[in-house]
């Protein structure tokens, strides 16, 4: 157990050579053969940092952020498509207040979801646009009151146009736009 102990301590001390920073000295330092390096005193040379380099934004985040932006535009669009009057209201700030926030609060769920057993659910294009779904009709009811006659059928109508977008953007987006930009290549190039 004391070696167990002792080659733990040794190693927090001493990382592995692959694990190491290149030691830095300061930018300013004169050469070695120069007349000012002769008469300075020598100096220390001390390393920028023991530990190994890790990204500041882990790839979990980052896919978290694209998430987040995927699920914020796509019921946004719908929001702003299924709400009455909305092709005549594109400038109004209230119509574009509502669909913000129903964006919004559909972006955050669908990260929240990303910390639960339910995240598997956004690895298979089907259930991933039957979740948004979802989530975007419970984000749209949160968000305003329905406009339509009959309750809660704006918010349904919203969370199904918000299902066909993300279905749609799974099939033209996947694989860095590979059909968008074959389809681009047949028409123009």
């Amino acid at each position: 157990m004391q070696w167990v102990r002792s080659n733990i301590a040794t190693r927090l001390r001493f990382p592995p050579e692959r694990d190491r920073v290149p030691v830095r000295t300061s930018v300013h330092e004169p050469e070695a053969g120069s007349p000012e390096r002769l008469d300075a005193a020598p100096r220390k040379r001390t390393a920028v940092s023991a530990l190994p380099r890790t990204s500041i934004v882990s790839s979990e985040w980052k896919r978290r952020l694209r998430l987040f932006i995927q699920r914020f535009w796509q019921p946004t669009s719908a929001c702003m498509t299924c709400m009455p009057g909305s092709w005549g209201n594109v400038m109004s700030l209230a119509h574009w207040t509502i669909a913000l926030q129903t964006g919004l609060l559909t972006g955050l769920l669908a990260v929240l979801l990303t910390f639960t057993p339910a995240a598997r659910f956004y690895k298979h294009r089907y259930s991933n646009a039957l979740l948004v779904g979802l989530l975007t009709a419970i984000g749209d009811a949160y968000g305003h009151e329905s406009h339509y006659r009959i309750p809660y059928v704006e918010h349904i109508v919203t969370g199904v146009v918000s299902a066909l977008l993300t279905l749609a953007a799974s099939y033209i987006f996947e694989d860095r736009a590979r059909r968008l930009r074959a389809a681009w290549a047949r028409v123009f190039g």
